[in-house]
């Protein structure tokens, strides 16, 4: 993966479901993981309520056409990495509802989960923010796929009015050092200055059920 660093990849990617039916998907702000086969994971942001992915067999100069994933997320960036120890690779994402989305609160939970199957599948998920107003929900299942699950744009434009002390936490990043994870974030309240915030684990604490968290 190092060596590829500073390569560009050949061509573009563009979510293109249902021969061209549903029109073109974003595919914003990629991630990329290695995985323990030593294929390269890409996972997306796009506005169809999940997260959308492509793998690259050649370090990163080809990849395959876009393909949906389970993972429910609104239209947000999300931080994929890999552990050293063990190649499972953690996420974390804005896991959102299409009617939370539509609701405005599109970026009120964050979760964070981790994956041994190269992220096939997701286990212990956990919350690590939830705004007022949301449900508490591990797992959110993903809406049937669309082109376009919208919300509002900025403070200013609300589809609903948001609770009190509603706050949006995105722009995550993962470190890992020796036996413990940090994770980075920005906490964005409807009133009052943002801030960065901090949060560190053992990475032990990403194998235990959720229950646990």
């Amino acid at each position: 993966w190092q060596s590829c660093v500073n390569k560009k990849a050949r061509g573009f990617m563009m979510g293109y479901f249902k021969d061209g039916h549903m029109g073109h998907m974003t595919c914003e702000e990629p991630v990329v993981a290695e995985l323990k086969d030593g294929r390269l994971l890409c996972y997306m942001r796009s506005t169809s309520g999940r997260i959308l992915k492509s793998y690259s067999e050649d370090g990163g100069e080809h990849w395959t056409k876009v393909q949906t994933t389970d993972i429910a997320m609104s239209n947000s960036p999300c931080s994929l990495k890999r552990l050293p120890e063990t190649g499972d690779l953690v996420l974390v994402w804005n896991q959102m509802s299409a009617d939370e989305i539509r609701k405005g609160y599109r970026r009120g939970r964050l979760s964070i989960a981790i994956s041994r199957d190269d992220g096939e599948t997701w286990e212990n998920v956990k919350t690590l923010e939830l705004s007022p107003g949301i449900e508490p929900q591990t797992w959110v299942e993903p809406p049937p796929l669309q082109a376009m699950v919208r919300s509002p744009n900025g403070r200013e434009n609300p589809m609903s009015e948001l609770p009190d002390g509603f706050t949006h936490y995105h722009y995550s990043s993962v470190f890992i050092s020796e036996d413990k994870i940090f994770i980075r974030y920005s906490v964005n309240p409807q009133e009052g200055p943002g801030e960065v915030r901090w949060r560190v684990f053992p990475i032990s604490w990403l194998y235990e059920p959720a229950s646990k968290g």
